[in-house]
């Protein structure tokens, strides 16, 4: 005989304890774990174009004091070292960023591979992840990826970003995320 369905504010607390058991709270944001990494590199990049600058700069004024350079040709060179040094800067802006990003994104794939080996976890959520409102992540296609055990291959970005929004949207008061479908499904699939 099967006992009572459990209720909605029920379901709500049961997935957020799953929640909680499963995830850190910390690997679900993203931005905030990626963000000293990115100032880092902006500060390198910076700091490369400055010193571009200052050596074609130094070298210029050498040219210049020792009568190699004339002064019409010294003020083009210092506007033309504003191109060569805004490159280097931004390319090793850009690389240092992606380099910083990667181990990030590296260890937060093994933990969201290990979570996911364990016969896939983002699918159980599946109607309640539908009711996100995520830009550029094809929630269906994240929970087919989960449902089939390719749950490893989700990017870790968008993987933290889903279950980060939903576990915000679990903890405001009053929010009508879980309604009496997904209520059902939830108390189906978060036994397994």
């Amino acid at each position: 005989m099967a006992g009572k369905a459990p209720s909605r504010r029920q379901i709500r607390k049961q997935l957020l304890r799953r929640l909680e058991s499963r995830y850190d709270p910390r690997t679900l944001d993203y931005k905030a774990l990626t963000r000293p990494g990115r100032g880092r590199a902006k500060l390198l990049g910076v700091g490369l174009s400055s010193a571009v600058y200052f050596v074609g700069f130094g070298a210029g004024l050498f040219g210049y004091s020792q009568g190699i350079v004339t002064d019409v040709m010294f003020a083009k060179l210092v506007w033309i070292l504003i191109i060569p040094a805004a490159v280097v800067g931004g390319v090793s802006w850009l690389i240092a960023d992606s380099r910083m990003e990667y181990d990030v994104r590296q260890k937060l794939k093994q933990e969201f591979a290990r979570i996911e080996s364990q016969g896939g976890e983002l699918w159980r959520y599946g109607p309640v992840l539908k009711k996100l409102s995520l830009k550029k992540i094809d929630i269906d296609a994240l929970i087919e990826q989960s449902r089939s055990g390719r749950g490893a291959e989700i990017d870790p970005q968008d993987y933290a970003e889903v279950m980060g929004q939903l576990a915000r949207r679990l903890t405001q008061e009053g929010d009508r995320l879980i309604g009496p479908d997904e209520a059902h499904h939830l108390a189906h699939h978060l036994e397994a």
